[in-house]
């Protein structure tokens, strides 16, 4: 005698934050290893794109300021020399191309939409996190 299978259930599907988290964990690993052919680290990105941006690291970049002022890449102030300008722009180029790389084959209309979801869910978050 056979009995019916009672159907498995179906998994959850992950939070939206989980979503979230494993882009950002792969775009991060992808973006270390481009830095590590560079020899340079995220946290020297951060000063340089920082210093080149006026957007200030989240994190202490104490080190980083300090390697690369011994490199020559960054003078008082902080602000980037001259030859810390050039090392951002390449930097900021090979980070461009692979993000083009990423994005290829997506739509720009839904690349566009992504920017703009992101940048609210952004906000939002910010916001509830200051509460």
């Amino acid at each position: 005698m056979t009995t019916p299978e009672t159907p498995s259930p179906t998994p959850p599907q992950p939070l939206f934050g989980q979503i979230l988290g494993g882009a950002q964990n792969a775009a991060r690993q992808a973006l270390d290893r481009l830095l590590a052919t560079e020899g340079t680290t995220f946290e020297q990105w951060l000063v340089l794109n920082g210093l080149a941006t006026g957007t200030p690291a989240p994190l202490d970049v104490t080190t980083a300021v300090a390697d690369l002022t011994a490199a020559g890449l960054v003078g008082p102030g902080p602000a980037l020399t001259p030859a810390g300008e050039e090392r951002h722009a390449h930097l900021r180029g090979e980070i461009t191309a692979l993000s083009a790389g990423f994005l290829a084959e997506v739509p720009p209309d839904d690349v566009a939409t992504a920017r703009r979801v992101l940048e609210a869910l952004t906000v939002k978050a910010e916001a509830f996190a200051a509460a």
